[in-house]
C-alpha cells in the first residue's frame, strides 16, 4: 500500500446560489479501503462524491487522486468508475453493451471488450447475461450489471451513490455482502455514499459522517458508534439516550455528573482529550448512553450508594426478536433499554417501578 492517499479532498465547498451544500470538507482515502459518506438527505454527501467524480465542479477547494490534481478535470480524466443510485442503464443495449460502453469508448478492440465483459459478469455472479435487456432483469441483477460496468474499466477508484437504496430489505443485506466480497476481492479503493446507518457501520474501514454540509466525525466503524464525537453522531448512528447533566466534578479520565439529583459517572471519549480540560464544576454536558447497554432490575430498594442509575417506571415495551425494547419514564424524560430475547417480557410489565443502570464506561460526552 502506498504511503500517498489515492484520494484527497482539501477544503472543499460547493454553493448552490445561496445555498451551501457541502462546508469545508477535508478527508484522505488510502489504496483499498472502503470509505462511506453517511449522513441524513440533504447534508452534503452526494453532492461531495459528486464532486470527486468530476460531475460538479467545487466552488472552492481541491480533488487530487493518486497525488493528481483533479479538482478541474472532466469525469472520464480522473480514473473513476461510478455506479449510480437509479443505475443510469441503457434500456435499448443489451447487457453485453451496457457493461462493455466505456470499453467502446476507450478503443477497446471488441474480441478484448466481450472477454473483459464476459469475466467481470461471472466476477458478479451473472455469467452468460450478455445478450439479455435490462428490462428482463430484476432490480438485484441491475444492480450488479451496473456494477459490472463501472469495474471493467479497472478504475482506481469505485464511487457508489446508494446502489442498495431500490432494494428491499432482504435482498439489500444480500447485496451487502455482494458488494463486500467483490471490493475485497478486487482491492479496488471504494468510496460509499449512504443514508442507512447500519450499512455504513457494517461495510466500511472508516466513516465520515456528514451534517448540514458539514464533517461531524471521521473514524472507524467501531469508534463511530462507541465514541461518538458530538451530539448528532451519537443521535444519528443507531439510537441513544441523550442525557442533561451538569459537572461536579472532573479527574484525567473522566467527570462526575449529576443527573436530577442522581450522581452518574461520564467519560470524555478517545480522542477529544481537550475538552475534558474545557470541562468544570457547574458546566452543563450532554451524555449519551445507548440502549443495549442499560440494564434493568426490579430492585428499587437496592444499594443506594451505587452510580449510574436512576428510578423510572415501564410505560411500554415491544418485542422485536433479538431484543425487547422497553421505553421508562425517569423523572419525566424517556429512557429507551434494551433487553436481550423475550426475557425481558417475562420480568417486567407495563407501569412497574424499576431501576436503570449501566456501566460509567458506557456513557459519554458527547455535547460541552
Amino acid at each position: 500500500m502506498s504511503d500517498t492517499p489515492i484520494v484527497r479532498a482539501e477544503g472543499l465547498i460547493k454553493d448552490f446560489g445561496d445555498v451551501r451544500a457541502v462546508d469545508d470538507i477535508s478527508f484522505e482515502i488510502e489504496e483499498g479501503e472502503f470509505f462511506s459518506l453517511v449522513g441524513p438527505s440533504g447534508c452534503g454527501k452526494t453532492t461531495t462524491l459528486r464532486m470527486i467524480a468530476g460531475f460538479d465542479r467545487p466552488t472552492a477547494g481541491d480533488i487530487y487522486i493518486q497525488d493528481e490534481r483533479v479538482t478541474r478535470a472532466p469525469p472520464y480524466d480522473r480514473d473513476t468508475g461510478m455506479v449510480f443510485q437509479g443505475y443510469a442503464l441503457f434500456p435499448h443495449k443489451t447487457v453485453g453493451k451496457n457493461v462493455g460502453f466505456g470499453l467502446k469508448m476507450d478503443g477497446v478492440p471488441e474480441d478484448e471488450r466481450a472477454e473483459r465483459v464476459a469475466d467481470v459478469l461471472e466476477l458478479v455472479d451473472l455469467p452468460g447475461y450478455e445478450d439479455r435487456y435490462p428490462s428482463e432483469l430484476s432490480g438485484g441483477q441491475q444492480q450488479r450489471i451496473a456494477l459490472a460496468r463501472a469495474l471493467v474499466i479497472e478504475p482506481s477508484v469505485l464511487l457508489l451513490d446508494e446502489p442498495l437504496s431500490n432494494l428491499d430489505l432482504k435482498l439489500r443485506k444480500q447485496m451487502r455482502f455482494e458488494l463486500q466480497r467483490i471490493q475485497q476481492e478486487l482491492g479496488v479503493t471504494t468510496i460509499y455514499v449512504t443514508h442507512d446507518q447500519e450499512e455504513a457501520l457494517s461495510m466500511s474501514d472508516r466513516v465520515l459522517v456528514m451534517n448540514e454540509g458539514e464533517a461531524e466525525q471521521i473514524d472507524d466503524s467501531l469508534s463511530i458508534y462507541n465514541e461518538p464525537s458530538t451530539r448528532f453522531v451519537a443521535d444519528f448512528i443507531g439510537e441513544a439516550n441523550l442525557l442533561e447533566g451538569t459537572v461536579v466534578d472532573r479527574n484525567e479520565t473522566g467527570i462526575d455528573v449529576e443527573l436530577d439529583g442522581v450522581g452518574m459517572d461520564a467519560r470524555v471519549e478517545t480522542g477529544n482529550g481537550d475538552r475534558i480540560d474545557r470541562l468544570s464544576s457547574g458546566h452543563e454536558v450532554t451524555v449519551s448512553v445507548r440502549p443495549e447497554n442499560i440494564s434493568l432490575s426490579r430492585d428499587v430498594d437496592g444499594d443506594p450508594t451505587r452510580t449510574n442509575h436512576v428510578e423510572g417506571t415501564i410505560k411500554s415495551f415491544t418485542f422485536l426478536g433479538k431484543v425487547t425494547r422497553f421505553l421508562i419514564d425517569v423523572n419525566g424524560e424517556e429512557m429507551l433499554v434494551e433487553v436481550p430475547g423475550r426475557a425481558g417480557q417475562q420480568r417486567f410489565q407495563n407501569g412497574q417501578q424499576v431501576v436503570v443502570e449501566w456501566d460509567p464506561r458506557e456513557s459519554i460526552v458527547v455535547g460541552v
